[in-house]
């Protein structure tokens, strides 16, 4: 097994809720997202929210794009039959 970094972070919303997560990561994610971080004038924690937040926007998309593709096609064989 290859070694992994363990961060603790604070994750935060657009409420001042937080919840404390421990987030182990293999080291060759946490150097590219140090890299990342320090490219983009973000901390780590900075850094590992904004990936989140944009991976979340995505799927939750994705998701949108798949059930309107769905829907869309199951109206298509309605009309077909």
């Amino acid at each position: 097994m290859g070694s992994r970094a363990t961060l603790q972070i604070l994750t935060t919303g657009y409420s001042d809720a937080m919840k404390m997560v421990t987030l182990r990561l293999p080291d060759t994610l946490h150097a590219e997202l140090k890299e990342l971080s320090e490219q983009e004038n973000r901390s780590l924690h900075g850094e590992i929210v904004y990936c989140l937040k944009r991976a979340v926007a995505s799927e939750k998309q994705t998701s949108l794009n798949n059930k309107e593709l769905n829907d869309a096609e199951g109206q298509r064989s309605q009309t077909n039959r």
